[in-house]
This record gives structure tokens, sequence and C-alpha cells, in this order.
């Protein structure tokens, strides 16, 4: 029996159309996996309570501002903490896409693209021991050289301090965590330090607070900076990660979500203006 030809054309043209229909599902198998990767993101950072730590709900206040932020562009955030110098070099190296809690500087801005706004702002004092009174002027004076001074290490604290340890005026002392500060003040073995004052209050609730008294701190700020969220230019997918954030931080502003989190920022001792983030007019 002889099979008519347009059956054979009708079968090829099945199989050819079977075909199609599987090619387009490995294709928009293959765009969904791309879509997936494309909504996330990775985050570099180093512990700084209450602002970030991996030990506290969110990630800290500061990451959940970043977190709500790239959730109003449906991009998922995963947390990494190191090291400060080693969360940095991570992204400026492309291994991963973001890092979290950085002043701006010329050297950085080779490396990174920053955020629009900031999202916290750092403001550091010299503590010292109540029962040895140190003022600004006498930290500054003549009299003060010699004198060893603690600092974190990662971290910056001014031009100022900068310069003055060039010149010996001080000598400083560094150590891997902020709250070696307090230990070593009391112990006698610094004579005072610098530390992020809300950070400084933070942690003496939090490790020495049978001792709050034992320090005090001088009330002019060594140093005020903004700090902002950096992407890596190693990879230009991270430009248009980027503008994503700043669309969502913008979209919290006039959601009035970020107003919202800034009252419970207040609520947690953390002063809405520290956080970069005061009451919009607009989000009432």
């Amino acid at each position: 029996m002889t099979v008519p030809i347009h059956s054979y054309c009708l079968r090829f043209l099945s199989l050819i159309l079977l075909s199609l229909r599987l090619l387009s599902l490995l294709l928009l198998s293959l765009l969904s996996c791309r879509l997936w990767a494309a909504e996330s993101i990775v985050i570099t950072s180093g512990e700084w309570a209450p602002y970030i730590s991996q030990k506290l709900p969110h990630y800290g206040i500061t990451s959940r501002i970043v977190t709500e932020a790239f959730k109003q562009q449906n991009i998922e955030t995963q947390y990494q903490f190191y090291p400060w110098n080693r969360s940095l070099n991570s992204a400026r190296g492309g291994e991963v896409n973001a890092t979290l809690g950085w002043a701006k500087t010329e050297e950085r801005e080779q490396d990174f693209w920053f955020s629009s706004e900031p999202i916290s702002i750092e403001q550091t004092v010299f503590f010292y021991r109540a029962d040895r009174p140190l003022d600004w002027q006498q930290i500054w004076s003549d009299n003060s050289r010699g004198f060893k001074v603690g600092a974190t290490l990662g971290y910056e604290y001014g031009s100022e301090f900068d310069l003055a340890e060039r010149r010996g005026h001080f000598q400083v002392i560094r150590y891997p965590d902020d709250k070696d500060g307090f230990r070593l003040l009391k112990r006698k073995k610094i004579d005072f330090f610098a530390m992020d004052l809300i950070v400084a209050e933070h942690t003496l609730k939090r490790f020495y607070p049978t001792v709050r008294d034992t320090f005090q701190y001088v009330s002019q700020p060594l140093y005020v900076v903004e700090l902002y969220l950096l992407f890596s230019k190693k990879d230009k997918r991270n430009l248009q990660l980027k503008r994503a954030f700043d669309r969502g931080y913008k979209a919290l502003k006039t959601s009035g979500r970020l107003k919202a989190l800034t009252i419970e920022c207040s609520k947690r001792n953390v002063p809405a203006a520290r956080l970069a983030c005061p009451p919009m007019p607009s989000a009432n």
C-alpha cells in the first residue's frame, strides 16, 4: 500500500513543530535561569553593630534599609561578613557585587560605583578613662606626644588623624575588633581610642555593661563622614544593580517606608540623622 506524499509532509511538519516547541521551552528555561541570577546581589561587609552585623535581625539597621531598597526592585540580597579590608578587596576584585559601609574617596571611585545617596553617617569620637580625663585641646597639644591611641584595623579616621600619625604626634595601636579598644583602655594599655559613638554605645551595652561609667568621650567629633554602598566596576552588570538600588531607595522615600524605618531606628537609640534617612516631606 502506497502512503500519499502529503502524509509524509504532514509528519515532517509535525516533527518540525515539535522541535520548535522543545527549542522554545529550552530557551525559556535558560532565560529564566539567567533572569534568576540577575535578580540577586551579593554584598560584603564587616561587623559594625548596630548598623551592620551578622548577629542582628536583618543583619543590622543599615543592611535592612539596603535590603528593602533592593526589594522594591525585586532583587534579592545576600550578605557575606569578613574583616573590613577583606570585605573591600573581595568586592574590588569582582568576587562579589558590592560592599556596604564605605566613605567616598578618589581611590575607591576608580574601582567602584557609589550609591547616589549615603546610607549612614559615621560620627567618630575619642574615648578615654573617666579617671584620666582628656579634652580636645589636650589631645592635640604638644604634651600629648607619645600617647598611645587605639584604632580598628581597616577603619578611616580622617585626614587630621592620619597627619598626626605620620608626624608622630601619637603612636597608633591597631586591633581587629572594635571591642578591643575598651578592653585595652580598661587595662591602661592605651591612653584613648577612636570609635563611632553609636557603635561604641552598643558595644558597651553588650560587652561592658558593668563598667560603663569607667569610660567617657570627647564631645567634639574627630571625624564625621557619609557612608555609601559600593558596586564593583569589575562587572558591568553591577552598574545596573547600582541604578536599581538608587531607584529602590528613592521608592522607599516617596512611599513613606523609609520614614517608618527611621522611626523604628530611633526607637533603638540610633538617631534618624545618623542613618542618612531623615523623614521626607512627601512621606506622610
